[in-house]
């Protein structure tokens, strides 16, 4: 396994993740139509677009892509914090690895390498949303994550429960 910055020609692997990933992970969470519906060109724009505004500037934020054979298999994404007022000054926007690559370490490298941006960035504090009964929950308790707060919020049509996982000092994720 091989983790290295995406760049704009990685925009399609990463949407692909992202929409496999939630049809496996959502199911029974989220609306059936909702997940059927996934669109991974929409969904490959808008990671093109991120991918090139940090290319351009690397202090908004970082894209990073696990690699298993050549493949891309994983990705996470984050930058500052978009809520003002939270506590938080950084965030983890998404982190997804595809269903048979789970359990192999590669999240918790990916979240390691997001962690040592945020260092070399001066941020000191991190927080990330997860749906409520999402796998993951487990995955950021194991990471030293506490459960900062919830919020509701309506995706497709269905209001759900996201729940807030925060680290107060980046030095904090097991190395």
């Amino acid at each position: 396994m091989s983790i290295r910055a995406a760049g704009p020609a990685d925009a399609a692997d990463i949407a692909h993740v992202q929409v496999a990933t939630w049809r496996s992970t959502y199911r029974g969470l989220l609306p059936d139509p909702l997940l059927s519906n996934l669109n991974v060109k929409r969904r490959e724009e808008s990671w093109r677009a991120q991918a090139e505004a940090i290319a351009k500037d690397q202090r908004i934020g970082v894209l990073l892509v696990a690699e298993e054979g050549g493949k891309v298999v994983g990705f996470a994404s984050a930058g500052p914090e978009r809520e003002t007022g939270s506590g938080y000054d950084a965030e983890l926007y998404a982190i997804y690895v595809l269903e048979d690559q789970q359990g192999k370490g590669i999240g918790r490298r990916l979240v390691e390498l997001v962690f040592a941006w945020l260092r070399e960035h001066g941020h000191r504090s991190l927080r990330v949303w997860v749906l409520e009964g999402n796998p993951a929950e487990a995955f950021y308790q194991r990471l030293g994550g506490t459960r900062v707060g919830t919020k509701q919020e309506d995706i497709g049509g269905q209001s759900v429960t996201e729940v807030a996982y925060g680290w107060v000092d980046p030095e904090t994720v097991p190395g």
